[in-house]
């Protein structure tokens, strides 16, 4: 395990809880730790062994901590694992469709019923999208 992964942990932990329309500072503090753990010239295993360490990095407090921790431990994360569990299944693949970040999705999903890139494709072909508030042809 390597910073990178847990770099895109974090950033992944951010993208589904911005589609779960959680709070606004909750999601910078994961993209500010994801990109602490990035920068920083310390090995993760180094941050991981002195106790207390990971949380003096700036942008990483005890929660986070916790889940990097966690992470580094078993290769798994709970909340990341609930947090998909609650999203559309086809949700990372609509991820990587340019210009459709999670509130976009969101909508598309509350009010279209978008879950996979063949719903999405249905509805912008449709017109449906396009009838949607901040969306066009």
């Amino acid at each position: 395990m390597d910073k990178k992964e847990v770099a895109q942990l974090l950033e992944d932990m951010a993208v589904l809880l911005e589609f779960h329309g959680e709070n606004p500072f909750k999601i910078r503090a994961f993209l500010n730790a994801a990109r602490a753990i990035a920068s920083i010239a310390e090995s993760l295993d180094a941050l991981l062994e002195t106790p207390g360490r990971l949380e003096a990095v700036k942008g990483i407090g005890k929660s986070i901590a916790g889940i990097i921790r966690e992470f580094a431990a078993t290769g798994r994360c709970e909340e990341l694992e609930q947090l998909r569990a609650k999203a559309p299944k086809g949700f990372d693949e609509l991820m990587r469709v340019p210009g459709l970040g999670p509130k976009k999705l969101r909508v598309l999903v509350d009010r279209l019923g978008v879950a996979t890139l063949a719903d999405l494709e249905r509805v912008c072909r449709t017109g449906a999208a396009a009838e949607l508030p901040g969306f066009g042809q």
